[in-house]
């Protein structure tokens, strides 16, 4: 892995703080993000089999960038390209707070992509069987893996580039030890 990474790919399951983290690696070394969630709504659901593959060749070939997604079918020309693949893999009771406290806030915010306190329980109760593989496809419809064992699956070629954070303290290492330098 190159000490200071200039292409970023970050994964996990459901609330794992993938946004969070690409935004701030993104930030701190004044590069574009790309939200593999936000492209996959601007395209829209109704498209078969998510031909997003010419917006994320595109966005491979860039010379610096963050991303962040749970996909890893369709966004491979971005895990190929990355110097570093974050993959955040906290514990369940941790992704299960950070999911409910999301959509609360954004319930009261009023901006609320996925509205709704059963669209809320009924992907709070998908995320528990993503963390516990109990869900009984491995890959679903938007190529996203339904299982943590079918996302480790999926980033298996990319082991050399790989860092595995499962706590907040394993994150700021790995921020710290990539920081870019500032000042001569």
């Amino acid at each position: 892995m190159s000490e200071k990474p200039d292409r970023i790919h970050v994964t996990g399951g459901p609330g794992s703080g993938k946004t969070r983290l690409a935004k701030r690696l993104a930030g701190e070394r004044s590069i574009p993000m790309h939200d593999l969630d936000g492209l996959l709504l601007a395209i829209g659901e109704h498209v078969e089999g998510i031909n997003a593959d010419g917006a994320i060749s595109k966005l491979a070939e860039m010379p610096q960038w963050a991303s962040e997604g749970v996909y890893v079918t369709w966004s491979q020309p971005l895990l190929e390209a990355a110097a570093v693949i974050v993959w955040l893999d906290p514990p369940w009771r941790v992704a299960s707070y950070r999911i409910v406290a999301r959509h609360v806030r954004l319930e009261l915010a009023r901006q609320n992509r996925f509205p709704g306190w059963r669209r809320l329980y009924r992907f709070w109760r998908w995320s528990a069987h993503f963390y516990d593989d109990s869900n009984e496809a491995t890959i679903n419809r938007y190529g996203a893996p339904n299982t943590r064992s079918a996302l480790e699956a999926g980033l298996a070629p990319y082991q050399e580039k790989i860092v595995v954070c499962r706590t907040n303290d394993e994150i700021e290492e790995f921020v710290q030890r990539t920081a870019p330098r500032t000042g001569a």
